[in-house]
């Protein structure tokens, strides 16, 4: 079936396009921005609030709820100046992702995601992910104690 480039406004809670559904087509959804309005943006724009992830938050798809995080972002870069020099990049940088909740880049995505699920109603949350990346931590102001529940498929058996 070719693509029905089928436009759905924001904010809402997105189950799949309505006619693919029908038909039993799974599809993925290719988010488009208008960008126009981010004209003009500087570093500045960003002023001197909280660091992290919601310091960005007019850029972030998300708008009008109270974000739901865990002081995701502000990961720092690192210099890699002895590597840089053996391979002639002398301004080689890598992100430190360890000073994320859960030490992934993932934290990112799934704080926005999860906080825009809130925002549309939604009452279930599904994330896949191949692991856990960092150890339990306990509940905090911040982060309290939920339910969660892990399952596996057994066409994807533990490694």
């Amino acid at each position: 079936m070719p693509p029905l480039h089928t436009r759905f406004e924001e904010p809402r809670l997105f189950t799949g396009c309505p006619r693919c559904r029908a038909q039993g087509v799974a599809v993925n959804l290719t988010v488009a921005y208008d960008l126009a309005p981010l004209a003009g943006v500087t570093a500045n724009t960003f002023g001197t609030g909280p660091r992290g992830l919601w310091r960005f938050r007019h850029l972030l798809p998300v708008r009008r709820v109270e974000p739901i995080s865990l002081g995701e972002g502000a990961t720092p870069l690192v210099h890699l100046e002895r590597l840089g020099r053996r391979l002639g990049l002398p301004r080689l940088y890598a992100k430190d992702e360890s000073q994320n909740p859960t030490w992934s880049y993932k934290d990112r995505l799934c704080a926005t995601a999860v906080t825009h699920a809130v925002a549309t109603g939604a009452r279930v949350i599904t994330i896949s992910s191949r692991a856990i990346t960092a150890p339990p931590r306990p509940p905090t102001p911040r982060a309290p104690a939920c339910r969660a529940s892990s399952s596996r498929s057994p066409r994807f058996p533990r490694r």
